[in-house]
């Protein structure tokens, strides 16, 4: 019996893997489509992988081919039953919210730092946001960070507190936010 290999989001070929909503793939002979398997690794290619390596120009040259696949999608939803296709039409959505919030950001720093060619240069250095451990991000969007200037730091028991609600990991925001607010009071 021939199996069809699946493609992973890292665009690799995997014989009966966990497919996007986490549920095994069994040996009792599911074949995925290869016009599916195609589709997938198109978007993978195309919109993916550039996205990962913030890759712009890649991606604009490929903007084309979102509502085509998009409308491949919708017609495969149709023919098969396959739950990954709402997955990859949703990661569809997000590549063009991504790509459009990516021009609206270039747009914004043209206006701000000109589009004039008379100057000699211009250096804009564009640096990955820096994330602080969990726990320290939450204390932050809570409480507030604390003024350094004024030498005020992270109170160790929230800290801790909030450390040990992380340990349950369906804890939501809205929950750890009434336990911290509180504790603090």
């Amino acid at each position: 019996m021939k199996y069809n290999n699946c493609v992973s989001l890292k665009g690799n070929q995997v014989i009966f893997n966990n497919n996007l909503l986490g549920k095994e793939i069994s040996c009792g002979g599911y074949k995925e489509p290869d016009e599916i398997y195609l589709l997938k690794q198109s978007i993978i290619n195309q919109f993916i992988l550039p996205l990962c390596k913030s890759n712009w120009a890649e991606i604009k040259e490929n903007m084309f081919n979102i509502s085509r696949f998009q409308n491949r999608i919708k017609n495969y939803k149709k023919k098969y039953n396959n739950p990954d296709l709402n997955f990859y039409d949703q990661i569809l959505d997000f590549i063009i919210i991504t790509f459009s919030e990516h021009l609206n950001l270039q747009n914004l720093q043209k206006k701000i730092y000109g589009n004039d060619k008379t100057h000699a240069a211009h250096l804009i250095q564009k640096i990955k946001y820096i994330r602080l451990k969990a726990e320290y991000e939450l204390y932050n969007t809570i409480l507030g960070k604390p003024d350094f200037k004024n030498k005020e730091n992270y109170n160790p028991e929230i800290i801790t507190s909030i450390k040990s609600l992380l340990q349950n990991e369906n804890i939501t925001f809205k929950e750890i936010n009434n336990k911290i607010i509180k504790f603090k009071i």
